[in-house]
C-alpha cells in the first residue's frame, strides 16, 4: 500500500535532467551506500512518506528520508524548491530553492551533531557541496541563539541559494 500523497513520483535521472539539477547532487542522491555520516539522515526515500502537499505543487520527488519523513524536490509552476514532507503532519517546510541550499541544511545538521571535520570534508566532496566553511561559520556565530535560530537559518539558506545560482 502506497502511503505517499498522490503527487509524489520517484526521482529519476530523467526528471533531474529536465529540472536541470546539478549533476554532483544527482549522483549524491542516487549513491548507495553513502558515507557513514549520512546514516539516519539520508535513508532511502521509500523508508518514509509524505501525507500532504500544497496545491501549488505539481510533483514532489522524494530524495531521501529520515525518521519516516522525506526530503523532497518540488516541481511548481514557479520553478523548483526543496522541502521537508512529513508522514504525520499535514504541512511541509520549504527549505531552499537550490540543491546547495538543501545540502547546507543537511551539513549544518551534521556539524551540529559533532561529525568529525575530516569526515565532513570528505562528505562535501561526495555530495558536491561547496559551502562547508560558510556553514561552520554560521553555526559558530549563531549556534547558541536558540530563540532566533529558525529565522537565522532561513536567512542563511537563502544566502547560500543566492550564491549557488
Amino acid at each position: 500500500m502506497d502511503l505517499n500523497h498522490p503527487k509524489i513520483s520517484a526521482f529519476t535521472r530523467e526528471a533531474a535532467a529536465e529540472l536541470r539539477i546539478e549533476q554532483p547532487f544527482v549522483e549524491f542522491v542516487f549513491a548507495h551506500p553513502k558515507p557513514e555520516c549520512f546514516d539516519f539522515r539520508c535513508e532511502p526515500p521509500d523508508n518514509g512518506w509524505t501525507c500532504f502537499l500544497p496545491e501549488d505543487v505539481e510533483t514532489a520527488y522524494p530524495l531521501w528520508s529520515a525518521n519516516a519523513d522525506q526530503t523532497l524536490l518540488l516541481r511548481k509552476s514557479s520553478g523548483i524548491a526543496f522541502a521537508f514532507g512529513y508522514h504525520d503532519e499535514p504541512s511541509i517546510d520549504l527549505v531552499s530553492s537550490t540543491a546547495q541550499g538543501v545540502l547546507a541544511h543537511l551539513f549544518i545538521a551534521l556539524y551540529e551533531s559533532e561529525t568529525d571535520t575530516a569526515e565532513l570534508l570528505a562528505a562535501t566532496e561526495f555530495a558536491g557541496f561547496r559551502f562547508l566553511d560558510e556553514c561552520i561559520e554560521f553555526c559558530e556565530m549563531h549556534g547558541e541563539d536558540h530563540k532566533r535560530w529558525d529565522a537565522q537559518l532561513t536567512s542563511f539558506i537563502a544566502r547560500i541559494d543566492a550564491k549557488a545560482t
